[in-house]
């Protein structure tokens, strides 16, 4: 995947075009768009003058991008308010509820949500008007971190919606993750996860994190494993 900021003309009337698959490149402010096919730099609903700080995915080797709509689905993140916080703990008692030995047993309730929200940076990815994905990223030296140490923000509550996930979403959560982290001036990114949750230490891992068994703990419900990302 490559990153680059596409760069607009100065005379922003006219329209633009680019040839080839980019990956993310930037459009509009704390918007960003997943989309599976095409993206227009000059959609009437977006300023040209936005646009050239919100990123837009196209997958690597995917379809040319040129003129044309946004290709269903789109696949928006946003940070969280307090009106996300049933679909958010929704997503969150779903992914770590009853899915293998260590897995939470209770579900999610508001007032944790609400903890996040306070202490950390939620975002969410939404598909219309549904929530499907959600990440919480705490910065360096804030409360509620269960394994952060000085100078290291913590990635925390990762989920993607069953019915949404393999369109990358939770990969471009965790890389908002990894913006939010660096201008917060973090070190590093540390994480925790349960043994069974191989599918996301695969992802993970696939970003750059690596274990570090030596920080791996207990809890009430079982064995927390490790993983560290040095920015």
């Amino acid at each position: 995947m490559r990153l680059r900021e596409i760069q607009q003309p100065q005379n922003a009337h006219k329209r633009t075009e680019e040839t080839e698959p980019l990956g993310w490149r930037y459009a509009k402010p704390d918007l960003d768009i997943l989309a599976g096919e095409r993206f227009c730099p000059a959609r009437t609903d977006f300023s040209l003058a936005a646009i050239r700080t919100t990123r837009v995915w196209v997958p690597p080797g995917g379809p040319k991008v040129g003129h044309g709509d946004l290709a269903s689905p789109v696949m928006l993140t946003r940070q969280a308010g307090d009106g996300d916080a049933g679909a958010v703990t929704a997503l969150w008692t779903e992914a770590y509820t009853g899915g293998g030995p260590g897995g939470r047993s209770t579900p999610y309730e508001q007032r944790e949500f609400l903890e996040s929200l306070h202490r950390g940076r939620i975002s969410v990815a939404e598909e219309g008007s549904r929530v499907v994905g959600v990440v919480v990223l705490y910065p360096p030296g804030v409360a509620g971190r269960a394994m952060g140490r000085d100078g290291e923000a913590e990635l925390s509550r990762l989920a993607v919606s069953a019915a949404a996930r393999g369109r990358g979403i939770g990969r471009a959560l965790v890389e908002k993750c990894t913006d939010q982290a660096r201008a917060a001036g973090a070190g590093a990114i540390v994480l925790w996860s349960r043994p069974y949750q191989l599918e996301a230490h695969r992802l993970y891992e696939s970003h750059g994190y690596r274990r570090v068994p030596e920080r791996d703990s207990e809890d009430a419900d079982g064995r927390r494993v490790v993983f560290i990302l040095s920015i």
